[in-house]
């Protein structure tokens, strides 16, 4: 039987593929795409890239807006995790 960590590193595993797809399309590496059959087709032959990346604009605001008070552990008092939970979130920002 496989024990909790090896399940949880298997489903996170598993999600792999599609968190590379998302990073690369907030580091703005992603398909052009086309509105119109025109510009799709003045395009085609030309060796160049275009981007423009809103995607990380997106996701920063967000995480710009959110702001967290504190940690709790359990029912609050295991105070040895409390302060382990909070040393983490400080020396990992």
């Amino acid at each position: 039987m496989a024990t909790d960590v090896e399940l949880a590193y298997a489903y996170l595993a598993g999600k792999q593929e599609r968190y590379d797809l998302l990073w690369r399309y907030y580091d703005g590496d992603h398909p052009l795409v086309y509105n119109a059959s025109k510009l799709r087709e003045i395009f085609a032959n030309i060796d160049a890239t275009f981007n423009e990346n809103w995607s990380a604009v997106v996701v920063n605001t967000v995480l710009d807006r959110i702001g967290i008070e504190r940690f709790q552990v359990g029912d609050g008092r295991n105070d040895a995790a409390n302060a382990a939970l909070l040393a983490l979130w400080r020396d990992t920002g």
